[in-house]
């Protein structure tokens, strides 16, 4: 489990929850946030979300996608804190411009 603040990640395993995860998967094709590698098409149960205060990456496009077990829901402890079910994948894409300020480039 990992409980998320404003400003910090404060790794939390407890061992009810790291005995009902499975092994994370080798390949990132197998994690099933892609339909299709190859042109990146996304699953359907991936859902977008944006943050309010995105940090500099060198100039890098970045996309940010959550799936939750179904029937879950995200929780909180106390103030500014989450509790994500066993089961949640967060996912941050790093897109970079091949041609630098055009955002038809196919590499953004």
């Amino acid at each position: 489990m990992h409980i998320l603040s404003l400003s910090t990640l404060v790794l939390a395993p407890t061992l009810s929850v790291m005995a009902q995860q499975d092994r994370p998967p080798d390949l990132l094709s197998e994690a099933g946030i892609f339909v299709d590698m190859c042109s990146q098409v996304l699953a359907d149960d991936l859902v977008p979300y944006s943050v309010n205060s995105p940090l500099w990456s060198d100039g890098t496009v970045k996309t940010r996608f959550i799936r939750l077990p179904a029937g879950t829901e995200v929780g909180f402890l106390e103030r500014d804190h989450w509790v994500f079910p066993g089961g949640t994948l967060l996912v941050k894409n790093f897109y970079l411009d091949l041609v630098v300020g055009d955002p038809t480039d196919p590499g953004a």
